[in-house]
């Protein structure tokens, strides 16, 4: 499961940074070359330079997950732990019956 979620958070990387960052960086030539730049470009540009944040922040919350569950793991500490026994308390085990 962790590496199904490292491989999720590479790809998901690896596809917003080709998509968001091609067309910030298409868009900054566009406006670079022609000079003039219309509403929706700078809309588009704004949209993919926040995209590229996000997906970024949201890779790093991913990396630090699996980081975590596989400590976790290497430690056997994901399974429900047991409780410790109080000393001094006894607990009656119920009788089978054939000790009755």
């Amino acid at each position: 499961m962790i590496n199904a979620l490292v491989a999720f958070a590479k790809f998901f990387l690896v596809v917003q940074v080709i998509v968001g960052g091609s067309l910030f960086i298409g868009l900054v030539l566009i406006l670079s070359l022609t000079g003039t730049v219309t509403m929706w470009q700078m809309i588009a540009m704004a949209g993919g330079g926040v995209g590229l944040l996000a997906t970024a922040g949201f890779a790093a919350v991913l990396f630090q997950i699996s980081d975590r569950l596989a400590q976790l793991i290497s430690q056997n500490q994901t399974g429900p732990q047991a409780l410790p026994r109080q000393s001094g308390t006894s607990r009656r085990e119920p009788a089978l019956r054939s000790d009755r």
